[in-house]
């Protein structure tokens, strides 16, 4: 749980600074810190899917897709705020956490390397699949 509440409030003392409070800060932020979460759980599925060359299928339709993204949206925003307690201002009096520059870097770092693996584990998959026939090779 550390890490999450780490990389949202990295992201919203981000937004923050970057176009300054508004009462939508806290969604942005949210926003962040779920597509961060939803790579997370990507990179999960794709070392299943490298280490036993076995995915697990799923099939959605556009549609049925975007119809699942917005629930997923709804349903993050929902555990943050309601059930896990995030705050939605900053401690501080000019809305910002307080972070320690380690909290802060380490924020960073994981929400960064769970894009960078997001991103090579998609170009392994391809190149497994063009060498060896391994897999779907998206």
């Amino acid at each position: 749980m550390k890490p999450i509440k780490t990389v949202y409030k990295t992201m919203f003392n981000h937004f923050v600074k970057k176009d300054g409070y508004s009462s939508s800060s806290h969604v942005i932020a949210g926003a962040a810190t779920f597509l961060n979460s939803l790579f997370f759980l990507l990179n999960c599925y794709f070392i299943v899917k490298v280490l036993f060359n076995n995915p697990i299928s799923f099939s959605v339709q556009k549609g049925t897709g975007m119809f699942i993204a917005v629930i997923l949206t709804f349903v993050n925003h929902y555990l943050l705020f309601n059930v896990f307690r995030f705050s939605k201002n900053g401690d501080g009096p000019n809305q910002l956490f307080n972070l320690t520059r380690k909290e802060y870097n380490a924020g960073w770092w994981f929400f960064g390397i769970n894009i960078f693996l997001m991103f090579a584990m998609l170009l392994l998959s391809k190149l497994l699949y063009e060498k060896f026939q391994i897999g779907p090779g998206y």
